[in-house]
């Protein structure tokens, strides 16, 4: 017999579930890889519990030149970024007001 969702909630959640990994493709691969890592990592420290990766974090698959120069450009000026990034510690509250151009710019 099939199951009812009784409450938006429930059905709200259900159509926003993660589809499962398809065996044998690089999503399968890279989830193999950071989990042999972390446990690698978590033997050599003597740490059972150690975080090893950054928090939602998703790889993604790069599609055409233009995704690739958008990335490329990201990953050359994010240490200029970096520097007035509200995230970083040593940034005034005004940082990001000094940066000279629009973060759409660079998309």
């Amino acid at each position: 017999m099939p199951f009812a969702l009784t409450n938006q909630a429930e059905r709200r959640s259900a159509t926003n579930r993660i589809p499962a990994m398809r065996p044998h493709s690089l999503a399968a691969w890279a989830s193999g890889f950071k989990s042999a890592v972390t446990s690698r990592i978590r033997k050599l420290w003597n740490e059972a519990h150690a975080v090893v990766w950054q928090e939602d974090y998703f790889e993604h698959v790069i599609r055409d030149e233009d995704e690739l120069f958008r990335i490329r450009n990201n990953i050359l000026t994010n240490p200029a970024r970096w520097k007035l990034d509200r995230e970083n510690p040593e940034a005034g509250p005004d940082a990001e007001d000094q940066w000279p151009w629009s973060p759409d710019d660079l998309s």
